[in-house]
């Protein structure tokens, strides 16, 4: 295996171990919330373990987009050499996935400092009023000059990515057309460089020594800046599906048409624009006081983030749609029982991997989940739509990372097989379980988060509701008997509730559970994969378009 997919399954492990530890260590501390009644005892149960392992789950945030941006070079050689397998020559270069290499331990040190670094503060303290203190120790202090020691390390590494895939070069002339960085590269690598400068910026604003203050109003411009980057993998990992999409028509140098490509072009540059806009808000804040800019920003700014992110969305559909309404993506394979046809043996149909299809679906379902949850902002978030954004962004956090699994696992595949072959069966039957899974989680979240505290807000607007006098009778409630048919039982509802609320929480469970252990299938599938374990394409593609004739 190429040390570039290595490097990319090692990022895919790391993440998901610490996600499954930190799931674990959430539900191990919520099972004993009951048997524990002070909160200094359940700090020291656990709860200090949690936070330090939740801090180091923040660092691990960055990886989907690491992963996506190794992924680039693989491509970029692909279409430098005309070989679904570049390794053979020499591309990526070597010294380029030694870097890769390089950054991913770098990551992990950065998790393990974190981790350490907040697990050995001291303990925290409660003042009268309940509020924690914690005082910066010199040993924590000097974890977080040593995490920014790290970032900055990762940083240069990804930076020599960067430019090592831009000027990647084959020793061989294939034409200038392949010289030519493919629109899916290009617009990965233009995000992926916006992307890692705001979490670097922000790495450094939002540590103890600067003082930055969480009210300011330009901390609130650098958090708008770094809440749009949450959507640049997943839309970097659909314009790479779309790519593998066209590269399965016309391998190994195929693109999307003309007017996709131009789609891509304009979501890339709106997230861009999206991005950078408050980003230079926050650099530039005079700037931002001459044009009346408070807060997260003004009106006329609101306005124009909110139609770029409507391009944003619109687009992303469109290159969605564009996958969905191809003719050829229903054709994926023969049945294995189909008895071939003598005067036809290669059905000059085009293919459609499964894998192409699966990671469409997991950008359909993040990109619509996120858009319906962002709906409501438009006319006033309210604190329930808080809840359910908040679900919603917790439950999608995974999916780039799935897409990645996903991805690695077609160029896997295109690699040994020279695209006569897929992964196994079982694998994947994998790639729609996780997506069953994801929605599965979705909607538990989302109902859960809707109906969260109903009860007391039911009891705060009979707290609120006028009271009516003694002596006038209720309008509506006249009669006894219709009184107790309308009123309900409170302790029925209640257990209504709790019924509704325990399985929820068990289907949520199975889902979770669904979810890894589906990754966990398709990263040993993609481990283990060979030659010997591999199905065999009784439809081939590309190479097989030409016209065949038997006499």
């Amino acid at each position: 295996m190429p040390l570039l997919m290595v490097a990319v399954l090692g990022l895919v492990t790391q993440y998901f171990a610490v996600q499954a530890l930190t799931l674990l260590v959430h539900c191990y501390n919520y099972m004993s919330w009951s048997s524990i009644t002070s909160s200094a005892a359940y700090f020291h149960r656990g709860a200090h373990f949690e936070s330090a392992l939740a801090s180091a789950t923040s660092t691990v945030h960055i990886t989907p987009m690491l992963c996506t941006l190794f992924l680039a070079p693989w491509f970029r050689a692909m279409r430098l050499t005309g070989s679904l397998d570049p390794s053979k020559f020499e591309l990526p270069q070597t010294g380029l996935e030694i870097l890769m290499v390089v950054c991913v331990t770098v990551l992990v040190l950065k998790i393990i400092v974190h981790f350490w670094g907040n697990y050995l503060s001291p303990a925290q303290t409660l003042d009268s009023s309940g509020i924690s203190k914690n005082a910066q120790s010199p040993g924590h202090a000097m974890f977080n000059k040593l995490s920014c020691g790290v970032q900055l390390l990762m940083s240069f590494t990804v930076a020599c990515v960067l430019f090592s895939t831009i000027i990647m070069e084959h020793r061989y002339e294939l034409g200038e057309e392949s010289k030519k960085i493919s629109t899916t590269t290009c617009n990965v690598l233009l995000l992926a460089s916006l992307y890692f400068a705001v979490h670097l910026i922000h790495q450094f604003c939002s540590s103890p020594e600067n003082g930055a203050g969480d009210n300011d109003s330009s901390a609130a411009l650098l958090h708008s800046a770094l809440e749009m980057s949450k959507l640049v993998p997943m839309l970097c990992l659909l314009f790479q599906a779309a790519g593998m999409h066209a590269l399965e028509q016309d391998p190994p140098a195929g693109q999307p048409a003309v007017h996709i490509r131009v789609v891509m072009n304009v979501a890339a540059y709106a997230l861009f624009a999206s991005i950078l806009l408050p980003l230079l808000l926050w650099l530039l804040p005079r700037v931002a006081t001459a044009i009346g800019v408070l807060g997260p920003g003004g009106p006329a700014l609101d306005i124009f983030r909110s139609c770029l992110r409507l391009v944003i969305f619109g687009c992303a559909f469109w290159v969605c749609a564009s996958v969905w309404a191809d003719p050829r993506l229903q054709n994926r394979k023969r049945p294995k029982g189909a008895q071939s046809n003598p005067f036809d043996p290669f059905d000059t149909t085009a293919l459609a991997s499964d894998m192409v299809l699966s990671v469409v679906l997991i950008a359909t379902l993040f990109f619509s989940a996120h858009f319906i949850s962002w709906l409501p902002e438009l006319w006033g978030p309210t604190q329930r739509t808080r809840r359910i954004t908040t679900a919603v962004f917790q439950v999608l956090e995974i999916c780039p990372m799935v897409a990645v699994l996903i991805v690695v696992l077609r160029l896997r595949s295109l690699q040994l097989s020279a695209g006569l072959g897929e992964p196994e069966e079982r694998v994947e039957y994998c790639m729609y379980l996780v997506f069953l899974g994801l929605l599965g989680r979705l909607l538990c979240s989302t109902v859960s988060a809707a109906g969260a505290r109903r009860e007391d807000s039911s009891a705060f607007e009979e707290q609120s509701r006028p009271q009516q006098p003694e002596d006038e009778p209720m309008p509506e409630m006249k009669d006894d008997s219709v009184d107790d048919t309308i009123v309900p039982d409170r302790e029925s509802c209640g257990l209504c509730a709790s019924l509704c609320t325990v399985i929820l929480s068990v289907f949520h469970v199975a889902c979770t559970m669904l979810v890894y252990t589906s990754v966990l299938v398709m990263l040993l599938g993609c481990i283990d994969m060979s030659q010997d374990n591999m199905q065999v394409l009784e439809r081939p593609f590309g190479q097989f378009k030409h016209n065949v004739t038997t006499l």
